[in-house]
């Protein structure tokens, strides 16, 4: 693996697990995708110091890039 998908599944892995971490604490439930509810997302957005609509920008940007590294790396597929 290459020094850049190393660092962009680094940095996804980084994203995803702050935001679970994030979500645990303000919930007091696990939880491994984003809210549903809007307000639980905004409140989980705020703690995280954003909105609810840059968190989700974030979180399909992160795991877009993410995935077509992996099935690039994993299934030989190209963009």
């Amino acid at each position: 693996m290459d020094g850049d998908d190393h660092d962009m599944l680094a940095d996804s892995y980084r994203f995803c697990e702050q935001t679970r971490n994030r979500w645990f604490l303000v919930n007091s439930a696990p939880g491994d995708t984003l809210p549903p509810r809007l307000e639980e997302l905004e409140r989980l957005a705020v703690s995280l110091g954003t909105t609810a609509r840059q968190l989700r920008d974030d979180y399909r940007r992160v795991t877009r890039r993410a995935r077509r590294v992996f099935e690039r790396l994993f299934y030989g597929r190209e963009d």
